[in-house]
């Protein structure tokens, strides 16, 4: 009965009525397409800076301080520790597996080229890692078994803004065959020095052993690698005469800005939140967990761009909440006005129904109920609309399209029934203020 007497109502002014309900579907549209955009978007963007380079760095655990200019361990060869390059396919094992983008070895040695002193890195560029099957022990104890699989890695997966003139070296065989023998790529600054150009011969000294190798390409990376000459990770361990080494391993991996959670120290926590912390993807998790499957070593974020990616997915989002914040914010003052109008209207109806005998009560839920249906109403369209403003946007700013999340469906109806509510508590309270006796008499 009152559903059907608030529909009469509303259909009677229906003017109004429609003013209130574009007030919540501008509101819900808005909040929609952002938080669709948010959800799409802070993904998507999580993966577009994986780009910019890695931002995980495995080291072996030492015990001296590393002599390291420019990113290279200058330390002699007998007195470093390696990494084993073996080993290095158990990254992909880890909780977090899946958010494992991309892995590039490195190992560095001081070698002659041309008579001239230089830097020789050897690296994977494009290799295919098998991957075993696996398992994983929570903290709690839950046991979680992975089955095997293949895994690219590389330094084209990790720098991709790494510019070849030429070709890049071939390392696509199995993981013993060291490929591209004979064969190297000249940074662009030291190529300018040797003054060499692909396809042409450059002599590679180290302890007295003297080869040729042939130039395949000169990379540009706008970086200290331009000073460096790369070959194959398998050919840098021949020359530098060190078996499965591997000075440092570069990890690119998907993460989540850290929180409150994620800043405590694991030692504070309590179970749960080891769990929930182990079970998330922060850095600090990520790190742990390869430090778990490789034994003596230290895992560590390179802090700088860790914390921009944070500090640039934290300031979207936030900018996104407060955008959606005012739309709603608005579209509670719309309802709240046209409501304030509905009440003037309708003073002698009300003054009449509290002269037969109705309650505050009764009139309030009234008025409560018309602002759940024109919520409902206006968050429904403003659901669809929002979809497509989310595409429209995705399209022209971000370049990408957006999915369709129907969780935020639910989320939607939710906030614009709350809004109209809230924007229907001083009208409402304007309604309860109202005198019979005045209003009747004219007053």
């Amino acid at each position: 009965m009152l559903l059907r007497v608030t529909r009469d109502r509303l259909a009677r002014r229906k003017i109004r009525a429609l003013m209130a309900v574009v007030s919540v579907l501008v509101g819900a549209m808005i909040t929609a397409s952002l938080v669709n955009i948010s959800i799409d978007v802070s993904e998507k963007m999580t993966k577009e800076l994986r780009a910019y380079g890695a931002n995980i760095v495995v080291e072996p655990k030492t015990q001296t301080q590393a002599i390291e200019i420019g990113g290279v361990n200058y330390a002699p060869l007998a007195e470093r520790r390696y990494l084993d390059s073996d080993q290095l396919s158990s990254i992909k094992t880890i909780f977090w597996r899946n958010n494992i983008v991309g892995v590039a070895p490195f190992l560095y040695g001081v070698v002659e080229i041309n008579g001239q002193s230089a830097v020789l890195a050897g690296t994977w560029f494009e290799r295919r890692l098998d991957i075993p099957a696996s398992s994983v022990t929570l903290p709690n104890g839950t046991v979680l078994k992975e089955s095997a699989g293949t895994f690219t890695a590389g330094v084209r997966s990790i720098a991709p803004w790494w510019k070849i003139q030429g070709e890049w070296l071939n390392d696509s065989g199995t993981d013993t065959d060291s490929g591209a023998a004979g064969e190297v790529i000249v940074g662009e600054k030291l190529a300018q020095v040797l003054k060499v150009k692909v396809s042409d011969e450059v002599r590679v000294g180290f302890e007295g052993v003297d080869e040729a190798f042939k130039v395949k390409g000169v990379v540009s990376t706008s970086g200290f690698e331009d000073q460096q000459i790369f070959v194959t990770l398998g050919e840098a361990q021949r020359i530098l005469k060190v078996s499965n080494a591997v000075d440092k391993v570069l990890v690119s991996a998907l993460v989540k800005p850290d929180d409150e959670l994620a800043r405590k120290p694991l030692e504070k926590m309590t179970a749960d939140e080891q769990v929930i912390w182990y079970c998330s993807p922060y850095i600090g998790s990520i790190t742990y967990q390869i430090k778990e499957v490789l034994n003596n070593t230290t895992a560590r974020a390179i802090r700088q761009i860790s914390e921009n990616e944070g500090k640039i997915l934290n300031q979207t989002q936030m900018m996104f909440f407060l955008i959606a914040a005012a739309a709603l914010l608005a579209s509670a003052i719309g309802v709240a006005s046209t409501m304030m109008a509905t009440v003037f209207e309708r003073r002698l109806e009300i003054a009449l129904m509290k002269a037969i005998g109705a309650e505050d009560g009764q009139i309030s839920r009234q008025f409560f109920l018309e602002a759940l249906l024109i919520g409902t109403v206006g968050g429904g369209v403003g659901y669809a609309l929002g979809n497509f403003l989310a595409q429209l946007i995705g399209r022209s700013v971000f370049g990408t399209e957006i999915g369709i999340n129907f969780l935020t469906l639910p989320v939607t109806l939710a906030i614009s029934m709350a809004v109209a509510l809230l924007g229907c508590l001083i009208p409402v309270r304007r309604a309860s203020s109202i005198e019979p006796a005045i209003v009747l008499k004219g007053g």
